[in-house]
């Protein structure tokens, strides 16, 4: 059973089309293929009722420090309930962001992605000691080719850039943090946790995403705006050494001056405006690249979470399907797995076998032996069992 550093555990594809890929494989016939896909409805229903029961109670520890509730409460909670609620909360979020497969950032990339200057976007700049707590997840990375203008459009460079595709942020500002500028008419509390999700986020950008962000202009910028006053000044300044030395009038000493007010004004509009171009692109790389946020976060990775879990109890259980009646290492499946989609389809992953096999054995879909073996129950013998499973979630009618 390998372990990849530089694979995801994530499976970049869709629920659906794993059950066509197993399908479509050659190892069921027609009346198994149709036993198969409502196996598959059987699992991903169970599993969609289980995890209704995970983001219920996430909703209910998350109300006191939601920004934005739509409704009111009459509970008045204590110092102390609301430390445990906010304990059990992170921590119930985190195992729902390790079972859609994300993973937390480390302070390493964390450190990489400050240090390292946009060559696409805005260079900001963020003081992470606004924040009393700070975390990141992400899952799936992967490197997209770009095409960049530089010197007034006269030259093209291609990048290559590290790219997160989906970014998880969990902030609570500290209790000193004070929000200064256009910013401060925005309610930002520092009892209140703020969630977020991010899609295809350059790792050097990842800056851009705080709310803390100060804009970092580019010394190319500060030319543009720099050199015209400067020249403009050592100009007037030396036809005023000529004025003061006889050689020119007060009429042109009048121009002068006023060329240089000139200078100043055109200079601190080409400031402006760059600070709103700057500010412009900050915006529309958050538009474009928020996905959620707040409470509708759960409901977001909760849809991804589903997704991950049912594939992999599927992979796992059909991968050892195909050898049945014989049991079979955990090791030899998941082996098998990751070459069957990297020979096949050229998707290189890191499959989570444990995790697949845990759900077949708490289903009661799979059995572990002695010496490291597991086996699986035939597919009529598994349909009746999800059929059983949800049958008896509820027990009123027996």
């Amino acid at each position: 059973m390998g372990e990849f550093e530089d694979r995801e555990r994530f499976i970049p594809l869709r629920k659906s089309e794993v059950v066509d890929l197993i399908c479509e494989g050659g190892f069921f016939d027609s009346t198994d293929k149709a036993k198969f896909r409502e196996f598959a409805h059987l699992l991903e229903s169970v599993f969609h009722f289980e995890f209704q029961e995970k983001v219920e109670k996430l909703k209910e520890l998350y109300y006191p420090f939601n920004p934005d509730p739509v409704t009111s409460t009459f509970v008045d909670y204590s110092k102390e309930r609301l430390k445990e609620m906010e304990v059990e909360f992170i921590e119930k979020f985190a195992e729902l962001l390790d079972d859609a497969n994300f993973d937390e950032m480390t302070k390493d990339e964390l450190k990489y992605a400050f240090e390292v200057d946009s060559e696409i976007s805005v260079n900001v700049e963020t003081n992470l000691e606004d924040f009393d707590k700070l975390l990141l997840y992400k899952r799936g990375e992967s490197v997209h080719s770009i095409t960049v203008s530089r010197f007034f459009s006269l030259l093209k460079k291609e990048l290559r850039l590290d790219v997160i595709e989906r970014l998880v942020m969990l902030i609570r500002f500290s209790a000193e943090y004070e929000v200064k500028g256009l910013s401060s008419q925005i309610d930002v509390r520092s009892d209140k946790m703020y969630l977020k999700i991010f899609k295809n986020v350059p790792k050097p950008d990842l800056e851009m995403l705080f709310p803390n962000s100060k804009v970092k202009m580019r010394m190319v910028d500060k030319l543009k705006i720099g050199l015209p006053l400067v020249l403009g000044g050592a100009l007037t300044g030396s036809k005023l050494l000529d004025i003061f030395g006889g050689s020119l009038s007060l009429t042109v000493m009048g121009g002068a001056v006023g060329a240089l007010i000139g200078y100043i004004i055109k200079s601190f509009i080409s400031y402006k405006n760059t600070v709103l171009k700057y500010i412009t692109t900050l915006s529309q790389g958050l538009y474009f690249r928020n996905l959620d946020n707040n409470a509708g976060v759960f409901h977001s990775i909760t849809n991804e979470a589903e997704e991950e879990e049912t594939k992999e109890v599927l992979l796992g259980y059909y991968f050892m399907l195909k050898h049945h009646p014989d049991p079979i290492k955990a090791s030899e499946v998941d082996d098998e797995i990751e070459e069957w989609f990297e020979n096949k389809y050229g998707v290189r992953l890191d499959f989570e076998i444990d995790d697949s096999l845990s759900k077949l054995e708490r289903l009661e879909l799979a059995e572990k032996l002695e010496g490291g073996l597991w086996k699986v129950i035939n597919l009529n013998k598994s349909l009746e069992r999800l059929d059983y499973v949800w049958d008896n979630y509820f027990k009123y009618n027996v």
